[in-house]
């Protein structure tokens, strides 16, 4: 193991943060890397830190190193990259739903439900445990971008109004918590808000224990748009056909993805032994 080196890294805001080894380490395990050859890389890429190297620059190390353990790596792209890739509308609402299906929500999708005061076009109703909640997506083409506690005000003032509406007999749907779920940090001040409020959240690295990153990898809930080989035409073409997950990519035959995308088949081919590299 190399030695602990203080060296700053440049975050792509431009802000500067410690070099953290075990983030290096938790990177290459999420890359299915085993512990030992995780702390080889990150023992590698620490013999090579400069002051001021970006984090673009250590993933890309990061992306090299583990290729050499696991080759079908050269294939994928970064998670947090892929996720930002989905089409925000519908793709990325289709891909949070099939996610909260997975974790037991009976999820609605798109829908207009009357409040006390106006109508509110909600991206999701989840229920579960004899509940119902309230579902906010929000995604950044920006991976990097920080959510703010705007869109909290937004869900705690829409829920409010979603209650009063059922009470005053305008809607049939007893929603009973908002939840927001987006594919980029936090602000503080959103956690801080959100947390006040009782409004759950799923976003990247929060909470802790059940982040969209956690819940993905834990249940291997890539989106197709991890797959480097794919462009946004095919990626369209296969959101417009409802499919979003590599494992759909995968379940289905060449012939019926064929002719639900309207892709040729011998491009459906790589595409699905790439995504059946990645999964093994």
């Amino acid at each position: 193991m190399v030695g602990i080196v203080m060296v700053s890294v440049t975050k792509v805001n431009g802000e500067l943060q410690h070099f953290d080894r075990e983030k290096v380490i938790r990177t290459c395990i999420r890359l299915r890397c085993s512990r030992e050859y995780a702390e080889n890389v990150a023992d590698r890429i620490q013999s090579k830190l400069y002051e001021g190297i970006t984090t673009r620059e250590i993933l890309r190390m990061i992306y090299r190193y583990s290729a050499e353990r696991r080759p079908q790596v050269r294939y994928e792209v970064d998670l947090r990259k892929a996720i930002s890739l989905l089409r925000s509308k519908p793709d990325f609402e289709q891909f949070i739903a099939r996610l909260l299906s997975e974790y037991g929500y009976n999820v609605t999708g798109p829908q207009i439900v009357r409040g006390r005061c106006v109508e509110h076009e909600i991206d999701a109703a989840a229920g579960i445990d004899g509940g119902v909640v309230y579902v906010e997506v929000k995604h950044h083409v920006w991976p990097h971008t920080y959510t703010g506690k705007d869109i909290f005000l937004q869900a705690q003032a829409t829920l409010e109004d979603l209650v009063n509406g059922y009470e005053s007999g305008f809607n049939k749907i007893r929603f009973n918590k908002a939840m927001v779920i987006c594919n980029t940090k936090l602000s503080d001040h959103a956690i801080r808000y959100a947390d006040c409020a009782q409004i759950e959240y799923i976003c990247w690295k929060s909470p802790k224990d059940n982040s969209l990153e956690k819940l993905v990898e834990d249940k291997r809930l890539y989106p197709i748009t991890v797959l480097k080989t794919l462009d946004s035409r095919t990626e369209a073409r296969f959101g417009d056909a409802g499919i979003v997950l590599l494992r759909e990519l995968m379940d289905l035959s060449v012939e019926e993805l064929s002719v639900r995308t309207k892709v040729s088949k011998d491009k459906i081919r790589k595409l699905v032994k790439s995504a059946q590299d990645i999964t093994k």
